[in-house]
């Protein structure tokens, strides 16, 4: 009797300690689950958060070893302004595009996972974009035989300074700098001066343009002829 007792103790020891190892098991494996509210953050915070300027865009990109989450939420702010959301990303998502920049201003990223109604830390980079300036050409005046005041205005210097701007033109649509051109002066804000030299009774396309440390940005195109007489218009 007493060895059937001993038995019996042993099993209810042995299965005391077979569901005691499953329940810590189980409250580990929970503890590294981002569901868990008591997983540790940092165990899911993703990793190597950059953001790199490409073209007129900013390119945000991650890292994420923890694939049990729900995806990924990132705001935005731009100087001391307010954050703003950008959309939210899947699970598997490593990246976002970012293309509604203002040049010359810091551009500040925060980045968390989220599983549920829990969120990992925060994680931040920030970026200052130069962009192309934003130029429009104005309507060209006093049009002669071989003249015209032609000129434009640059509302955004793109975060660079303007180091040249003027006006370029020639008698095929989308004249360049490389085309025929006229100097007027740097900086933003608006301009105008007399081209000289052009032809009677001639078609020609205009545009402004602004050059900064991103590249040469054009306005709009304007078309006008030249007169055949010495009148103006």
């Amino acid at each position: 009797m007493k060895t059937k007792i001993t038995s019996l103790r042993y099993k209810i020891i042995f299965l005391i300690l077979v569901i005691s190892g499953v329940l810590s098991s189980c409250q580990k494996r929970e503890q590294n689950n981002p569901f868990d509210p008591e997983c540790p953050k940092e165990i899911w915070t993703p990793t190597n958060f950059q953001a790199t300027l490409e073209g007129n865009t900013v390119k945000l990109t991650w890292s994420q070893l923890v694939n049990n989450i729900s995806g990924f939420k990132l705001t935005r702010k731009v100087d001391s302004g307010t954050d703003s959301s950008l959309p939210r990303q899947a699970k598997e998502a490593n990246q976002l595009t970012d293309n509604t920049l203002i040049g010359g201003k810091v551009h500040i990223y925060s980045l968390v996972a989220y599983a549920g109604n829990n969120e990992s830390n925060t994680i931040t980079c920030q970026i200052t974009p130069t962009l192309p300036a934003t130029i429009t050409t104005s309507s060209p005046t006093f049009i002669t035989t071989t003249t015209v005041i032609s000129g434009g205005t640059i509302t955004t210097d793109g975060g660079a300074i303007i180091s040249e701007r003027g006006v370029c033109w020639a008698t095929t649509t989308a004249p360049t700098i490389a085309s025929s051109k006229l100097i007027i002066g740097t900086g933003t804000g608006s301009f105008s001066n007399t081209v000289t030299g052009l032809l009677p009774a001639t078609l020609y396309y205009f545009r402004a343009y602004a050059i900064n440390g991103q590249g040469t940005a054009y306005g709009n195109e304007v078309n006008f002829r030249t007169t055949t007489g010495s009148h103006n218009l």
